[in-house]
């Protein structure tokens, strides 16, 4: 796992909020460093996102980003968007490709339905095909998420299958507050479980892992604000994680 990436343990969208978001268009630009231990080199992240919301609930977002790993560098173009379904109903279809993929996966496919059942309780089901050049993953994610006050707290339960390897399952908490007129917020989150992941070796590996995290967007007024991350994972033996993000974000 990505510690810090667009779609990873800190994420780049904005997270569900407990009130309504106008309709916008964001722009977010930032970089993810990441030192890991064992004398392996750091890992570098650079990426644009572009994020449309209306007023129907409708969200979409394009993302480009390069990404370097390994001393390898591979480009990525991941799209996605969150379709209402109906009141109650929320669905979020995603895609990524690389057209390198020396570490990346050269595809991912993912979709996931989100049911609001009451009392600010949510409950969502995901799947996931994830395809690199010398095997695929397919896994699966039940979350459930609460909001009280200006809290959410959310749960996540992943199980990945690699062929030939077993099914290895991930945990993962997160608690976030939200304050201001424009829901800036600071969130906390740990995981830990066996995942699978490119490790630089010439297959894929399973390994026990953990780790924390630390993220927040600061609206400092109506069109700009600041994003930020920092935290730790460790993958098994092979080596530990400390990174930290930093982007701009505007909305117009």
């Amino acid at each position: 796992m990505i510690l810090l990436q667009a779609a990873a343990l800190i994420t780049v969208l904005a997270s569900p909020s407990p009130s309504p978001v106008p309709s916008s268009v964001q722009v977010e630009s930032g970089a993810v460093h990441e030192t890991l231990t064992n004398a392996r080199p750091a890992w570098n992240t650079q990426y644009l996102r572009i994020t449309t919301t209306t007023g129907q609930r409708q969200t979409t977002y394009v993302e480009l980003s390069s990404n370097t790993r390994f001393n390898k560098t591979d480009d990525q173009v991941l799209v996605g968007a969150y379709v209402p379904l109906g009141e109650r109903w929320m669905a979020n279809f995603e895609g990524d490709a690389s057209g390198t993929h020396y570490i990346l996966p050269s595809y991912s496919l993912y979709a996931g339905v989100q049911y609001a059942s009451g009392s600010a309780f949510f409950e969502g089901l995901a799947v996931r095909h994830t395809e690199y050049d010398v095997a695929s993953v397919n896994s699966a994610t039940f979350s459930l998420e609460h909001y009280w006050r200006t809290y959410r707290v959310s749960y996540a339960l992943s199980a990945a299958n690699l062929s030939g390897w077993g099914t290895d399952v991930e945990h993962a908490l997160e608690v976030d507050d939200y304050y201001g007129k424009r829901n800036s917020y600071v969130g906390v989150g740990y995981s830990a479980g066996r995942e699978v992941d490119n490790v630089g070796l010439p297959q894929l590996v399973t390994s026990r892992v953990y780790g924390w995290n630390l993220s927040g967007r600061h609206w400092m007024n109506q069109n700009w604000a600041i994003v930020y991350g920092a935290g730790r994972f460790t993958q098994g033996a092979f080596y530990s994680k400390t990174g930290e993000r930093l982007a701009l974000d505007y909305r117009f």
